[in-house]
């Protein structure tokens, strides 16, 4: 008995489709918003979905997902062989740790295939409490290097979102590290990209309360700012600024991989994914059918890009596209700086307004021609406001000229620009009306016998674990036919008729001879029970054991308990805290050390290619100053590391020999393995770039880290929250707080002052943007053209320190690398002057604390802030 197929390899399924030809093809993983969302990409062949339910999620303002529609999109997706990841990817106060690890429960016990997750602490409790749900690490967690790969293989995680900024190259070398193949690699190739690293931009916390790492982004980055170039006086303040431009400076064009696809098929990357939560159904099914359709085609070796293919991605949205720093562009091709919202695609130009009809003439030149029915914009010449429409059903065609009615007048030479397409709309309701709500349907071998004159069904097919069969015994048995028998052939059809399921019979067999009968009615019925068994086979193959949920529900009690009964505890007084600065200049070093700083982060300026020698001397000549005073001396590496930065801070340690420094900081997990690979013995320091925001996360980095930043998005009864449930932890690292500084809102891949200015850039200038408000942020380009872009408004706690101190904190940090060595030294004074007063009590103590206030204050022209210390975000 041999069955029939058409060709299927039947392998355990991996979410990734292998022709006969054995190339391997990335999962294809697409964004789903809604429900609608989530079935157009299953319906354009989506490999996978991720999404978000209505708590802890990087997208609030999303629809989102309830507990009863998640199962619904998870049974929907097991069935359809498409995995769900669902995000978690925000930040987690200490009082929300029990409502965060109980959803993970919910979400492992619905079947969810994985979880993204930022929070390093509920990472940790995720990996303990929850052993059988998988961990992603979301593109938040910053991992840009193969260390930060190394790091998420040795702690849980099974897969890695990489930083958008890495270029194809890295992402090759990541592959050739040992130790790193124990995670997968995920990559975006199309949607929005963000202006900075994700999980270090506070651009929108800062300035509006609304924070990106809580799943709140406003996106002031895609706001208009003048550029103006900056002069300072010997202080830091801001003594001339001239106007350079006005421009989206910080809006990026939308990442289109599409043309370069094939190479990076060949980068062994596990899954390709589409940026979208946002977006609408129809964006979905038109962007996911387009890629679905070049990864088939690159497997079968027959592809090459369609202009046609690419004109349907710009229609169903774009800022412009860019392919991304993961296809070699930088720079300027990565902005998108002249318009910051849907450009749509060129379609023609304004040649006539005839005022007195309200009529304007389209000569259709563009890359597609507009119709009756689709949404237009006018990007107007000189100063004419562009505005939008949908052109009317009563629009003429004549010739190459399109002519029709506006409602208010129009500038000849405009440009015109087809926003929303009606045929392109069409054509994504067919996508997402398929037979089965699929791509392609499930292959099923089918096996009908008989015991006796009873009907029984047998089925193989593919499923996410593997090949699964199935077999069914009907509840009735088939009597010798009196005059109208079953023939086998109808038989055959009536099981092979699918219709609208998600399956297709892709072979059938029987040993059924003919003579026998039973009303059509009932063996359809059979039939559709048959095919509703093998659906809930697929579903629950998915699911984990009840025993195992069970036992991680008594865990995660048990754990909730402890850390009530832990929240009691007093927090812990540092006797003598602490104050640290961070600086930026040797001067400034030794200024910060004669205001009486204990502890120097030094950040020297780094470049590619530069003399470790000369790194090496500078270090040195630091230690020395800093031994003098009897402090520490802290390298404080950059926030974002160069791929050669490993290897150049090896060089350079090794050129100092005994005199090396009494520690190094790093802002991301990466970096702090490149420093335990270069030398166990140094001490490791964690900034404000690890987001530290719960006393889980202290725990998770107490082994390796001697001190901690703890983040600035903390107010202070969340602070006091962390520092006392952190003393219940068997070890724990120092805890630093930073009370002074303009806070570092983002730290961008790209030269953002060039990429607005162009030619009239200049690297030795010192830029700024302003908003509508006039507020004044300081931009700074560092020695690998990264943009750094500091807050308006200085930070300064100085009269909050008792409350500061109280919460429990070792130490205080001062942020100083934008002062002058004089206000360097009268900081850290008056810092060290608040920290004997906030000893005291009383009216008095409120009284030199609010001169010293005072005192400090006239230091700055601008705004000071208490940052989130006293509102939260």
């Amino acid at each position: 008995m041999i069955f029939h197929t058409t060709g299927y390899a039947y392998k355990p399924f991996s979410g990734s489709f292998t022709n006969m030809n054995n190339k391997k093809i990335p999962e294809l993983l697409a964004p789903a918003g809604s429900m609608d969302s989530l079935k157009a990409a299953v319906s354009a062949g989506a490999d996978a979905v991720y999404l978000g339910t209505r708590k802890f999620g990087a997208r609030n303002l999303a629809s989102n997902f309830s507990g009863d529609e998640l199962r619904e999109a998870v049974e929907y997706c097991h069935s359809r062989n498409v995995r769900v990841y669902v995000t978690h990817n925000t930040l987690i106060h200490d009082d929300e740790i029990p409502d965060s690890v109980n959803e993970l429960h919910s979400l492992f016990a619905t079947g969810v295939d994985a979880v993204l997750l930022q929070d390093f602490g509920i990472l940790s409790a995720a990996s303990i409490l929850l052993p059988g749900l998988k961990l992603h690490a979301s593109t938040q967690m910053t991992i840009h290097n193969p260390e930060g790969v190394l790091w998420a293989a040795k702690n849980g995680i099974s897969r890695v979102v990489l930083s958008r900024e890495m270029a194809a190259e890295d992402i090759a070398a990541i592959k050739n590290v040992r130790g790193s193949e124990g995670a997968g690699l995920e990559v975006f190739i199309h949607g929005a990209l963000c202006c900075s690293y994700s999980g270090q931009c506070l651009l929108s916390s800062m300035i509006g309360g609304r924070s990106g790492n809580r799943g709140f982004c406003a996106q002031p980055c895609r706001k208009e700012y003048e550029i103006f170039s900056l002069e300072f006086d010997e202080s830091g303040n801001l003594r001339k600024k001239e106007k350079q431009d006005s421009c989206y400076m910080m809006s990026p064009a939308d990442l289109c991989a599409y043309r370069n696809l094939r190479n990076l098929v060949g980068l062994g990357i596990d899954s390709f994914k589409i940026e979208g939560r946002m977006k609408s159904p129809e964006y979905v099914a038109t962007v996911v059918s387009v890629y679905r359709k070049a990864l088939d085609n690159i497997a079968a070796g027959n592809w090459s890009p369609s202009d046609d293919d690419e004109t349907s991605l710009m229609l169903a949205f774009n800022r412009g596209f860019t392919g991304g720093h993961i296809s070699g562009e930088s720079g300027s091709g990565i902005m998108s700086v002249d318009f910051p919202a849907n450009r749509g695609v060129h379609a023609g130009t304004v040649i006539r307004y005839d005022k007195a009809k309200k009529k304007v003439y389209v000569k259709t030149d563009g890359r597609v021609v507009p119709k009756a029915g689709d949404g237009i914009f006018f990007r107007q010449e000189g100063r004419a406001e562009d505005f939008g429409l949908t052109i009317p059903g009563n629009a003429e065609k004549s010739g190459s000229e399109l002519i029709f009615h506006v409602r208010e007048p129009v500038v000849p030479g405009s440009r015109v620009y087809v926003t929303k397409s009606v045929t392109l709309s069409k054509t994504a309701k067919e996508i997402s009306s398929t037979p089965g709500g699929i791509a392609k349907k499930i292959p099923v071998l089918i096996k009908i016998s008989f015991k006796e004159a009873t009907p029984v069904a047998e089925a193989t097919f593919p499923s996410l674990h593997g090949e699964l069969s199935f077999n069914m015994r009907a509840g009735f048995s088939m009597e010798e036919a009196k005059s109208r028998p079953v023939d086998p052939d109808d038989l055959k059809n009536i099981f092979c008729k699918t219709g609208n399921l998600q399956f297709d019979v892709a072979g059938y067999v029987s040993n059924y001879k003919g003579g026998l009968f039973a009303p059509i009615s009932l063996l359809n019925e059979f039939r559709r029970d048959f095919f509703a068994g093998i659906e809930r086979k697929m579903i629950d193959v998915c699911m984990p054991r009840k025993e195992e949920t069970e036992t991680a529900g008594e865990e995660i009690d048990i754990f909730i308990s402890s850390m009530k009964s832990c929240g009691a505890a007093n927090p812990y007084k540092a006797a003598d805290p602490g104050v640290s600065a961070y600086v930026s200049g040797l001067s400034s070093a030794e200024a910060a050390l004669r205001g009486g700083c204990s502890r120097i982060y030094y950040e020297m300026e780094t470049a590619s290619g530069a003399d470790s020698g000369t790194y090496a001397g500078e270090l040195r000549d630091g230690i020395q100053a800093a031994r003098k005073y009897s402090a520490e001396f802290i390298w404080k590496w950059p926030r974002i590391t160069d791929p050669s930065f490993i290897k150049t801070a090896k060089s350079v340690l090794d050129l100092m020999g005994n005199c090396s420094p009494d520690g190094i900081m790093v802002e991301n997990t990466g970096d702090g393995v490149g420093v335990k690979m270069i030398s166990g013995e140094i001490l490791l320091y964690g900034g404000q770039g690890l987001n530290i925001f719960n006393h889980l996360a202290v725990g998770m980095f107490s082994g390796d880290y001697s001190l901690l930043t703890i983040s600035c998005e903390l107010n202070q009864s969340e602070l006091k929250r962390l520092c006392s449930l952190a003393c219940c932890l068997s070890t724990r690292p120092l805890m630093e707080y930073s009370v002074h500084g303009p806070a570092e809102l983002l730290v961008s891949e790209n030269n953002l002052p060039e990429s607005s200015v162009g030619k009239r850039y200049s690297p030795g200038k010192e830029y700024g943007i302003a908003d509508s408000t006039g507020r004044v942020f300081p931009v700074r380009v560092d020695g690998y053209g990264r943009t750094h872009v500091y807050n308006s408004a200085v930070t300064c706690l100085i009269d909050s320190l008792p409350e500061v101190l109280a919460s429990g904190i070792d130490g205080i940090s001062l942020d100083l690398r934008l002062f002058s060595p004089e206000t360097v030294e009268r900081i850290v004074r008056l810092y060290k002057e608040a920290l004997s007063v906030s000893k005291t009590s009383g009216k008095e103590r409120s009284k030199a604390l609010g001169r010293l206030k005072k005192e400090i204050s006239g230091l700055f022209i601008g705004e000071i802030t208490a940052g989130h210390f006293h509102r939260g975000v």
